[in-house]
Order: C-alpha cells, then structure tokens, then sequence
C-alpha cells in the first residue's frame, strides 16, 4: 500500500520532492490535509509512511532505529513534529529520514544547540552538489 501511496501520486517524482534521492520535505507538505474533513486520511497515509520506515530500519538496521523513530513519541506526535520541522522553508530539501534524526535528537532531550547543529548539518547536506 505505501508504494501505492508514493508511486501512485501524481506528484511524486516531480524534480523538487526528493533530494539526493530521498523524499523530502516538499513530499511531505503534500501529504498534509488541507480541510478538516480530510485530515484523519492525510494522518492514515503519514502513519503507513512512518510504518515503512520502522520497517525498513528494523529489518536492515536495527541498531539505528532508536537514531530515526523517536521511542517516546506516538507516530502521530511524530508525525505532528515533522509538520513542524517543515513549516521552516529552508527545511523543505532536508529529506524526511533526515530529519526524523533531529525528531528523535529533540524528544530524546537534545539541547537546543545540538538540535540546531543537525538541522543546519542536513540544510547544508541538502543543498551540497
């Protein structure tokens, strides 16, 4: 269902939703509900997306896991502090896995500084050629 999620839409692929290969911010923005009525389903397609990257790092990395999916929080508060995370433009190239390591750095506790240090770390990773 997820590739069907990804692959299937319309605006996948398109040259701004990845970077380096990965989805990005821009992809995530448009997983997002523009009404009320349709934010329990933009939740639904964030939570299989969420889903698949558990999957992914529990199946080919599972030491890292705790590095990408922040334990203390639900997918849906997870999910909640992407959309924060990509409120901020410059963040829009920072691929999500990206920046679900400065999700997981900020509910582990991280400082501030540390937290602005690994976003600014990804911004320029982002952009680099």
């Amino acid at each position: 269902m997820l590739a069907f999620v990804i692959v299937g839409s319309p605006l996948y692929g398109a040259d701004n939703d990845t970077t380096k290969g990965r989805l990005n911010g821009r992809f995530w923005t448009m997983m997002s509900a523009t009404s009320s009525s349709e934010q329990k389903g933009a939740m639904v397609v964030k939570w299989i997306f969420l889903s698949g990257v558990k999957d992914a790092l529990e199946e080919k990395a599972p030491q890292e896991l705790g590095s990408y999916i922040p334990e203390s929080l639900t997918d849906k508060e997870t999910a909640d502090a992407l959309d924060v995370f990509y409120k901020v433009p410059e963040n829009l190239p920072v691929p999500i896995i990206w920046a679900l390591s400065v999700v997981s750095l900020r509910a582990k506790g991280g400082s501030a500084v540390e937290v602005e240090a690994l976003t600014a770390r990804w911004r320029k990773r982002a952009v680099a050629e």
